[in-house]
C-alpha cells in the first residue's frame, strides 16, 4: 500500500510542476512585458523562482527509484533515455525549424530553415528554437554523469563529498565556457538532480508526511523569497529554489491525503504537455493581441492555462488510439 501511495504523490507533484510551467507560460504579452498586469507578473516571478530546479529534483528522485534501486546497467540506462529524450527532441526541433521561419517577427528566439541551424540546435540545445530543449539537452547530459552519481551513493562520505562538489558548482559562478550539449548548464543544475536521488534514498517523503510541513515550508519560501527580491545573489537564489521545492514536495505528499485524484486528468501526459503546450498557448497568445488586446486579459488568461495543459493531453489520448509504434515515440508516448 505504501508503495502506491507514494507513487501517487508523486504523480501529483509532477502535476504541479506541470501546472506551473504552463502558467508561466500563460501570460499574453508577448514581448512586451511593460503591459504585463500585476497579478501575472506576481505569479510568473514565483514560478520561475523553482520551477526548474524541482523538475530536476523529480527527475532524480524517478532516475533513483527506477534505474539504480534496480541496478540498471548504464548502455540500458542511455539507451533508453536516447529513445525517451533524444526522438522527442529531434521531431520537435525539426518542426519548430520547419514552421517558426513564417513567425520570426513575433518571436523573441527568431529561426533559420536549414540543415546547419538544425545541427546547431543538436549540439547546443539552449540555443534550440525551441526554449524548452534546453531542459530535455541539460537532463540528458545529468543521465551521461550517472556512474559519478552511483559511486557517490555507495557510502555517507562519498554522498557528501559529491554534495559538496555540485553545491559549489551551483553557489560559485563558475563557468567554463562549454555550451556544447548544454554542459555548463548541467553542471548549475547537478545539485538539484543529485539532491532528488538523495531525497528518494533516504525517503525525505516520509519525512514531511507531517502536516506542519506544509505550512512551514509555505512560510520558509515566503521568507527565502523576500530576502532573494530585494538582494539577488546566488546563495539568495539557490535558498528560494530550495524553499520552493521543498513546499512542492510537501504540498503533494499532504493533498495527496485529501484528494489523491488531483491532477488525475493531465498529469499521467507531462511530457507530453512539456513538448506541446508552448506550441498552442503561443498560437492563442497571437490571436488575443490581434484581437482582443488589451481586454479580457484574465479570462483569456485563464483559457491559455487550459488550453496548454488539455490541448497535449488530447492530442497524446488521440495517437495512443491510433497505437502507431512510429508515431508514438514521436511524442514521448510508449509504443
Amino acid at each position: 500500500m505504501q508503495k502506491t501511495e507514494k507513487i501517487n504523490w508523486l504523480l501529483i507533484l509532477q502535476g504541479w510542476s506541470m501546472l506551473l510551467v504552463v502558467v508561466g507560460h500563460a501570460g499574453l504579452n508577448g514581448l512586451d512585458l511593460s503591459t504585463e498586469p500585476a497579478f501575472s507578473r506576481i505569479i510568473r516571478e514565483h514560478i520561475y523562482s523553482f520551477h526548474m530546479p524541482l523538475f530536476m529534483v523529480i527527475s532524480g528522485y524517478l532516475y533513483y527509484l527506477t534505474k539504480v534501486q534496480r541496478n540498471t546497467s548504464y548502455t540500458s540506462l542511455i539507451r533508453n533515455k536516447l529513445h525517451r529524450l533524444g526522438i522527442p527532441f529531434l521531431f520537435f526541433t525539426a518542426a519548430t525549424i520547419c514552421v517558426k521561419p513564417w513567425f520570426n517577427s513575433l518571436m523573441g528566439r527568431p529561426a533559420q530553415f536549414g540543415l546547419g541551424e538544425f545541427i546547431n540546435a543538436i549540439l547546443y540545445p539552449q540555443n534550440n528554437p525551441l526554449g524548452e530543449m534546453w531542459f530535455i539537452g541539460t537532463l540528458f547530459m545529468l543521465f551521461l554523469y550517472s556512474p559519478i552519481f552511483k559511486f557517490a551513493l555507495k557510502n555517507i562520505y562519498t554522498e557528501i563529498g559529491l554534495l559538496v562538489i555540485v553545491l559549489c558548482l551551483r553557489l560559485i559562478p563558475i563557468q567554463l565556457g562549454i555550451e556544447l550539449f548544454c554542459f555548463d548548464i548541467a553542471l548549475q543544475y547537478a545539485v538539484w538532480f543529485y539532491t532528488g536521488m538523495l531525497f528518494c534514498k533516504y525517503s525525505v517523503h516520509n519525512k514531511l508526511d507531517k502536516f506542519i510541513w506544509l505550512p512551514l515550508s509555505i512560510v520558509l519560501y515566503g521568507i527565502t523569497y523576500y530576502v532573494y527580491a530585494q538582494a539577488y545573489s546566488p546563495i539568495s537564489s539557490f535558498l528560494v529554489t530550495a524553499a520552493g521545492c521543498l513546499m512542492s514536495f510537501s504540498l503533494a505528499i499532504n493533498i495527496n491525503k485529501i484528494y489523491p485524484k488531483c491532477f488525475s486528468s493531465f498529469r499521467n501526459y507531462t511530457y507530453q504537455i512539456y513538448l506541446m503546450a508552448i506550441f498552442f498557448q503561443w498560437l492563442f497568445r497571437v490571436l488575443y493581441e490581434q484581437y482582443l488586446f488589451p481586454q479580457y486579459y484574465l479570462p483569456c488568461y485563464l483559457i491559455n492555462i487550459f488550453i496548454g495543459l488539455y490541448i497535449p493531453v488530447l492530442i497524446s489520448i488521440i495517437i495512443q488510439k491510433i497505437n502507431c509504434k512510429y508515431i508514438s515515440p514521436l511524442f514521448g508516448l510508449p509504443k
